[in-house]
């Protein structure tokens, strides 16, 4: 599986990068994707992905916006 912690790491970091708006935009869709067991959610919040996530709500860029909501 795709969806593991190494994965769910390097797509935080992902959507971390303001200047990478696509980037984000898709690891905030694969993030969506891959994380729908309960396990992987958890991984999501254990690795500080919330916050980022909600940064994304608020970014300039309505797709970031709409991939932070999936």
């Amino acid at each position: 599986s795709i969806c593991n912690e190494t994965t769910i790491k390097l797509l935080i970091n992902y959507m971390t990068l303001d200047s990478h708006e696509s980037l984000q935009e898709l690891s905030a869709t694969v993030i969506a994707r891959c994380c729908k067991a309960e396990e992987h959610q958890n991984m999501v919040v254990q690795l500080s992905g919330m916050p980022i996530l909600g940064k994304l709500l608020s970014s300039s860029f309505p797709r970031n916006q709409e991939a932070a909501l999936d």
